[in-house]
């Protein structure tokens, strides 16, 4: 096994990837937050002393009141009580607008 791997095997005990989409060394460097491009407050037009993970954190928890105001607006299954189709479109304008902003 690469050092990586059985690094990474230790360090996420809960996540398990599979395929080349989000390689095992990938999440080993997010977490050490060594060597990332897009991760510098100037990448997301912030000031350099907001870090990004507060603003993350920031948008979040805006984000999820409009996620259970979604979920309540959407008709649920009878079957299984989870939301169902999105007939009204609120989905894209009410949550993954936001979520995308």
């Amino acid at each position: 096994m690469p050092v990586a791997a059985a690094r990474t095997t230790l360090a996420f005990t809960a996540v398990t990837t599979v395929g080349g989409l989000l390689p095992a060394d990938m999440l080993l460097r997010i977490a050490e937050a060594r060597n990332l491009p897009g991760t510098k407050p100037a990448d997301y037009g912030l000031p350099a002393s907001v870090p990004v993970r507060d603003e993350a954190e920031r948008a979040w928890e805006y984000l999820k009141p409009l996620w259970r105001d979604l979920r309540t607006a959407l008709p649920s299954d009878p079957n299984t009580g989870a939301p169902a189709a999105d007939p009204t479109g609120r989905a894209g304008t009410d949550w993954l607008a936001q979520l995308f902003r």
